[in-house]
């Protein structure tokens, strides 16, 4: 006989005769069960270990109190409720202390400033703050007798003047004896770290660890940090004589006040640099400012820059041979310059604001180049560089930018601006016995040509040709070049067809050919691999080998206007349709037919998904539904695993197996042969035994013994009484 257990919430399980529950962790042995001695002592063996396991225990009807040691994470959880599910065994999380469990040592954390606190035995102390402050100095005198003293960390939220809070972080000194208002308990803040842009702190309260103060008076006193906060660390005014034994440079230095230490030496600040005087040495032609090693980037000037003095020499010159020193750029030329004798490497002068933008210079020696609107040389001149401008000697323009000339003799490079022409008759001659280093572009598309139709280059040497109109060869047409294309996109190919192609007579492909547009064979013969995305005319017989792709999307139309002379086989067995649900064919008409399953089954509208294996009956709030009852005598069928045949296939509902041999879900211990009938369990058969029994109650006979009392499927012939 069954028994039926209770759980400490009053829920009830019944336990059959001869069977093991597996509905929890544990498993539940009911009565005249054999070898249940190895049950029990599994039970037991999980009971010591808490179920350890990287998984959860199975099967999920879990109990609520339940414990599992979660093997992955090496933490001890419980089972709360369906919501939670298996959670955490961890200090309490809350924003307030806890009342139970406030002993030395527990611990909870604090969600009002994310702090976890441990009890000391008198109250909760915060864990995480850095720095000490401490009672242990209160007998001291001359510390006012504070009861809390020592430093500590705290992270404020200071308002700036554009109302957003800005997070910082201050080192606090703490002597709760001088505390007052702008200190409360007695803080000091010696010092800000910030990430922020330069802010200036508003006088309003502000949030820090769950305190509401206003920092801000604090800040500004003559001694504090000041309510200006900058990037950094920020130190108060009182510390400006702090020395920093391992700084080497100092970052900002606004507001150092008294002597700054150079080397050994204290060096007045006012005698260096202010924001209102000049820097002057305290003795003429004596100090450098920098080095030939250890030079100054750049010099602004707005005024006069003096070099030398009277009746001395002064220059501007590179510091090394071969050197660029510029003098003015093509973004910021200079407007006049008015020298005497001038050797340089290159002379750059352009028009500025629109002014003429001359240079007047006695003698020129220019071993670079010179780039000028004008150029005036009273003296000689001597250029083995470029020229580029109007170039002057007295008031003769000897060179002009748009200059005719004879012959010309240039050693270095001639740079022509503006429109050049080569020649004036088809008799003139032009020889280029240097290498081209542009491209050459026609200033207009299809309208110059390259040679005529009586003067052809002779050998065309280049890398790749482009061309939008045609190409027509009188002789052969042969590609060398062995690339094998990536794909049909892949413009490194010898050959490359982005329109059709007519062939007339026999084409031989070694590799493979590619075109986006048609390509139209004309009784010849095609060898070699084919890729066409465009339309095909193929006249003749075709064989096509290896892997034959129809069509690339549903949107494509296959038609067979011949008929079919060979068999149609699937590469994979039990993998692909023949049709679908929504794209039938008509009538099949043959001879044989033969599927891989053995049942027959039908679609029935049901009251839930059931699994393969469920025994059914007719009833419930559909078609049918789950049997609940042992030897039923409505039963109806089992939910199909694999159908070899489905009726009504186009119909919601689930598969339900009229006959054949079908997969069911049983239970206890059966042998070949026995009858087999619904059980108690919902939707799960069992053996007829010896009980009575009414043919109408059969569901068929097993197939094979089962052994085990467990939950299994067994094979049945269905509709076999």
């Amino acid at each position: 006989m069954s028994y039926t257990i209770t759980t400490s919430t009053g829920t009830s399980y019944t336990i059959e005769d001869g069977t093991i529950n597996n509905a929890f962790s544990l498993k539940l042995v009911g009565k005249n069960v054999t070898n249940y001695g190895q049950v029990f002592a599994e039970n037991s063996l999980r009971h010591l270990e808490n179920f350890a396991s990287p998984t959860a225990p199975t099967p999920n009807t879990t109990l609520v109190g339940q414990v599992w040691y979660d093997t992955t994470e090496k933490v001890l959880r419980v089972y709360k409720d369906s919501t939670t599910t298996w959670a955490r065994v961890s200090p309490v999380v809350q924003a307030t202390a806890p009342a139970d469990g406030a002993i030395a040592g527990a611990m909870y954390f604090d969600t009002t400033d994310d702090k976890l606190k441990l009890h000391d035995g008198v109250s909760y102390k915060d864990s995480s703050y850095a720095g000490e402050v401490t009672n242990e100095y209160s007998s001291f005198g001359n510390l006012n007798t504070p009861s809390a003293y020592g430093t500590k960390l705290r992270n404020i939220f200071l308002t700036d003047n554009g109302n957003v809070p800005r997070a910082v972080s201050a080192i606090m000194y703490v002597n709760d004896g001088e505390s007052s208002t702008t200190r409360p308990g007695g803080e000091t803040v010696m010092a800000i770290f910030s990430d922020h842009a330069t802010f200036t702190a508003k006088d309003t309260a502000g949030s820090s660890h769950g305190d509401i103060h206003n920092w801000y008076d604090q800040l500004a006193e003559s001694d504090g940090i000041g309510i200006e906060i900058k990037p950094g660390m920020n130190l108060r005014q009182e510390y400006s004589n702090t020395s920093i034994a391992l700084a080497d440079r100092a970052y900002r230095a606004d507001g150092i006040t008294g002597n700054l230490v150079i080397g050994a030496s204290n060096v007045a600040i006012t005698s260096i640099v202010t924001t209102s005087s000049d820097i002057i040495p305290d003795a003429g032609d004596t100090y450098d400012l920098g080095s030939s090693t250890n030079r100054w980037q750049n010099v602004y000037v707005n005024g006069i820059l003096s070099l030398g003095q009277t009746g001395g020499t002064s220059e501007v010159r590179s510091t090394a041979a071969n050197v660029t020193t510029r003098i003015g750029t093509t973004a910021y030329p200079i407007t006049t310059s008015n020298i005497g004798d001038a050797t340089v490497n290159t002379i750059r002068v352009t028009n500025y604001q629109g002014g003429a933008g001359n240079i007047n210079i006695g003698n020129v020696i220019a071993s670079g180049a010179i780039s000028t609107a004008t150029l005036t040389v009273s003296g000689g001149a001597s250029v083995t560089g470029n020229i580029d401008g109007t170039v002057f000697k007295g008031t003769t323009a000897i060179f002009t930018g748009n200059g005719s000339f004879g012959s010309i003799t240039n050693s270095g490079t001639t740079t022509l601006n503006g429109a050049v022409i080569l020649g004036d008759s088809s008799a003139d001659n032009i020889a280029i016995n240097g290498e081209l280093t542009t491209h050459i572009i026609p200033d207009a598309t299809t309208t110059y040509n390259l040679g005529s139709n009586t003067r052809y280059w002779n050998n065309l040497f280049v890398n790749t040709i482009n061309a939008s109109g045609n190409m027509t060869f009188a002789g052969k047409l042969r590609l060398t070049d062995t690339t094998n294309p990536a794909n049909t996109t892949d413009t490194t190919a010898p050959l490359y067809l982005d329109g059709g192609a007519v062939i007339e007579k026999k084409l031989y492909v070694g590799e493979t050919i590619t075109t986006t547009g048609n390509f139209v064979g004309v009784n010849g013969d095609l060898s070699g691999t084919l890729q066409v995305d465009g339309v095909t005319d193929l006249n003749g017989r075709t064989d096509l080998n290896g892997d034959v792709n129809l069509g690339n999307a549903a949107s494509d139309t296959i038609t067979f206007n011949g008929v079919v002379d060979s068999h149609i086989i699937p590469n994979a067995n039990a993998t692909y349709n023949l049709g679908s649900a929504s794209a039938r064919f008509g009538t099949f008409h043959g001879e044989a037919t033969s599927a891989q399953y053995a049942d027959l089954a039908e679609i029935y509208s049901s009251d839930a998904d059931y699994e393969p294996g469920t025994v059914v009956k007719l009833g419930g709030t559909a078609e049918v539904t789950q049997t609940t009852s042992f030897n039923d005598k409505d039963v109806f069928g089992v939910v199909s695993t694999n159908p070899a045949y489905l009726m009504n296939a186009e119909a919601e509902g689930i598969a339900v197996a009229l006959t054949g041999r079908v997969p069911v879900l049983c239970q206890g211990r059966i042998k070949k042969g026995e009858r087999i009938v619904s059980s108690n369990e919902p939707g799960k058969a069992k053996a007829l035994g010896n009980n009575e029994y009414d043919m109408r109650s059969i569901i068929g006979r097993a197939l094979h013994d089962k052994e085990s009392f467990d939950d299994q499927l067994v094979e049945v012939v269905v509709g076999v009484k």
